[in-house]
């Protein structure tokens, strides 16, 4: 409840990044954050984003219309990943995802299905969906050519993931899946491989590259 004083974005990408706050394009830059050799460093840019933030819930997003998806591949862009913006009312928003299919082929399509309770949660985790995420999956197939489930209840926490419901998850569609959400050790990582999803670390990649920042 207190007022903002200040506020920074920092933001980087394997590739590229379009943000937006409340609607507004964040920067000017082009082709951010810059080529360099992943495996070496990644760059990331720094924004003042006090000016655009405003009482009460705010937004933060990336691709959330046809034409800013439309941009980013003709800037380059190898996959477009869809968020809240796959759902609309509660309900998947097959409207916005038939017509980004007309434009993008499928291939360069990536659909983020986060869980909450087994749940769809979509505008930054705040709002959850009376959609099971094997559901979902199975009826956005049509629109992807991958899925990046993120299971929230676990996210951040360093305690495990929950394998049991990412393999439910691949009984419900042969796309490509890449798993994120509370996976810490290797023999999770390898669970899941045999499972034949991919795992993306977060937070277990931080506290083991830079513990002092944690102690």
């Amino acid at each position: 409840n207190k007022p903002i004083s200040r506020a920074r974005l920092y933001i980087s990408a394997l590739g590229l990044y379009d943000c937006a706050i409340n609607g507004k394009r964040v920067g000017d830059a082009v082709l951010a954050p810059d080529w360099t050799d992943y495996h070496m460093r990644v760059q990331y840019q720094t924004y003042d984003v006090t000016p655009m933030l405003r009482d009460g819930e705010n937004a933060i997003g990336a691709i959330r219309t046809v034409e800013r998806a439309v941009g980013a591949v003709e800037w380059g862009a190898h996959k477009i990943i869809v968020g809240s913006a796959a759902f609309r009312a509660g309900e998947i928003n097959h409207e916005f995802l038939a017509e980004l299919g007309r434009a993008i082929p499928r291939e360069k399509l990536i659909i983020a299905v986060d869980s909450l309770g087994g749940r769809i949660a979509v505008h930054g985790w705040r709002d959850v969906l009376p959609i099971r995420s094997r559901d979902a999956l199975r009826e956005l197939e049509p629109y992807c050519s991958e899925f990046l489930a993120t299971y929230i209840d676990a996210e951040g926490k360093l305690e495990g993931t929950n394998l049991e419901w990412f393999r439910e998850l691949r009984t419900a569609t042969r796309h490509t899946i890449t798993a994120a959400g509370g996976i810490t050790t290797d023999e999770e990582i390898s669970a899941l491989d045999t499972l034949g999803i991919h795992a993306a670390l977060g937070m277990a990649i931080y506290r083991k590259v830079f513990p002092e920042c944690f102690s």
